[in-house]
């Protein structure tokens, strides 16, 4: 009934009494089984055998009704003893076993009163509200302090604890891009996004010609040049071989003296150049990479991608321009990293495995080994598949190119990089993702292929690394998908050497000796002075963003 009914009782008994009564209720049962025995073999409790009653006892002449009389009360008798038995169960060790469970039953109930009250403890809790005598577990690095501080946040999946928690709510800050801001008072040209395209100029892919190569390499002993370049041979490869992902890139230093080494270490073109050993007549000589940026502005795509990157009032530097010494040649090296809108951002923190986690890697080394006949360097992920190593097994040198031509009534000396070659021809190997497809468009791709003179382009088209189609793709091939590209892209190389014209007469009127930039900032490119910034030019920049932050809310 406590256990039933506990409401019922007008108390609640304790855990001490209510085990008594258990043993109590006990005893009284195994008393009884011994009477329900007797009752059942005719014999006494003591074990001795009753006195039976017999209708012999009436002598021969007793009659039938007597005989009758004695067998129904013997039957009666039995039916009897049949009930006490289903009742009372003879197997001792049934009856203790329902007991026992009957008074742990009422033990529980009558220990209900207080958290942990009786001599069962219902849960164990770990130093809770810190009461003494109630720390269950003890840590081997000692009592932890109450309450513990956040270690988890919402939507944060896999956390460990030997790495540092992230914020899903609190977004790291952008990197560094400039090296010094320029306003409007300070900038030489400013450029805007044309309307339209009036002077087209005509460039046409027999027109752009190989006048030399070299080979450039990074070791312990610094920067090594030598020419020509030996790239190897394009082997196309089959489908199905998975490539080996890079870990994600890394942004460069915030110190303003750091930030410009930064860019000062990787600058070769004017010394390939001289290695290679072409005259500077040109009048512009640049990377393949700069022209390439100011196309990308100039159709709109570059700054589409900035506006959504960066924060209000950010700029970009985006061209790096100098002067060659006893020459009229300028000097284009490309400043902008798009690496840098999601290098270090917000890392991954999912249930995979964090060694194989890559935070935006690409998949490049493993296809240039791949797509140079090189199946058998391979490792493998923590699953078991089979990939093609990427920088792992070792970093090639970089090939590079050489090749001149007229745009506009300008004469341009381009180094472009280059992967393998075919049967003389160069073949430049890139990656695009299946599910992203249509970020490679065909002007991207003509324009690409023009400015550097590239005869072949080995696209691998890969899902998440498995490689599932490879395309060779050719200038010829795209004007014929798509006759009216050549025009469109005529008219922006128009507008491309429009602005480089306008660029050498400002700074050839500008007595300064350089060097200059081309920075992005708010749908304008603007040029000016390339130099670390002032502690008066840096409170002058903070408080313009925090008024472009007032006018964007």
């Amino acid at each position: 009934l406590l256990t039933i009914f506990p409401a019922m009782v007008p108390f609640q008994p304790s855990a001490k009494a209510t085990g008594l009564l258990a043993c109590v209720a006990t005893c009284a049962l195994l008393a009884v089984i011994p009477l329900q025995n007797a009752l059942q073999h005719n014999t006494s409790a003591l074990g001795f055998a009753l006195p039976a009653t017999s209708h012999q006892a009436a002598g021969p002449s007793t009659n039938d009704v007597v005989v009758h009389a004695l067998a129904a009360a013997q039957q009666q008798q039995q039916r009897k003893s049949a009930g006490t038995a289903w009742l009372l169960s003879a197997n001792p060790l049934a009856v203790v076993a329902i007991v026992t469970a009957l008074a742990f039953s009422a033990t529980r109930s009558s220990s209900r009163s207080g958290r942990n009250g009786g001599f069962i403890q219902r849960r164990a809790v770990y130093n809770s509200f810190k009461r003494p005598g109630k720390e269950v577990i003890t840590p081997y690095n000692g009592a932890l302090p109450y309450p513990l501080p956040k270690n988890h946040w919402p939507g944060t999946r896999g956390y460990r604890t030997d790495s540092a928690p992230m914020d899903k709510h609190k977004k790291p800050k952008d990197a560094r891009m400039t090296l010094s801001d320029i306003f409007d008072a300070d900038a030489m040209l400013k450029f805007t996004l044309p309307q339209s395209f009036e002077e087209p100029a005509e460039l046409n892919f027999e027109n752009v010609k190989e006048v030399g190569s070299c080979t450039v390499s990074r070791g312990d002993e610094g920067l090594s040049i030598s020419a020509p370049a030996s790239p190897p041979a394009y082997v196309r490869p089959t489908i199905g071989y998975r490539l080996e992902q890079e870990k994600g890139p890394k942004r460069p230093p915030v110190e303003d003296e750091q930030y410009q080494k930064y860019f000062e270490r990787r600058r070769s073109l004017v010394e390939s150049v001289s290695k290679v050993g072409l005259s500077m007549k040109y009048d512009v000589i640049s990377d393949r990479s700069s022209l390439l940026v100011l196309m990308r502005y100039i159709t709109g795509e570059l700054g589409k991608t900035l506006k959504i990157a960066c924060m209000p009032g950010r700029s970009a530097d985006l061209v790096k321009i100098s002067k060659v010494p006893g020459s009229d040649a300028l000097i284009f090296e490309a400043l902008y990293q798009g690496k840098n809108l999601r290098a270090e951002k917000m890392p991954y923190r999912g249930r995979w495995m964090r060694s194989e986690v890559s935070n935006y890697g690409n998949y490049a080394p493993a296809w240039q080994r791949l797509a140079t006949g090189d199946t058998k360097t391979c490792c493998y992920m923590v699953t078991g598949l089979k990939l093609i190593a990427g920088k792992r097994a070792g970093i090639p040198p970089k090939q590079y190119r050489f090749v001149e031509h007229t745009l506009g009534g300008l004469s341009f000396l381009t180094r472009t990089e280059t992967h393998a070659n075919l049967d003389g021809k160069s073949v430049e190997l890139a990656t695009r993702n299946w599910y992203h497809r249509e970020n490679y468009t065909l002007l991207n791709a003509y324009t690409s292929m023009l400015l550097g003179g590239v005869d072949i382009t080995g696209v691998a088209i890969h899902r998440s690394g498995k490689v599932t189609d490879v395309l060779d793709v050719t200038v010829e091939d795209i004007l014929k998908r798509l006759p009216e590209l050549k025009e469109a892209a005529e008219h922006r190389f128009g507008y491309l050497a429009k602005m480089i014209k306008q660029v050498k007469a400002a700074i050839e009127e500008s007595s300064d000796d350089g060097p200059w930039v081309l920075q992005w900032h708010k749908d304008e490119v603007l040029l000016g002075k390339y130099q670390v910034p002032t502690k008066e030019e840096e409170e002058e920049k903070e408080m313009e963003v925090e008024l472009d932050l007032e006018v964007d809310a």
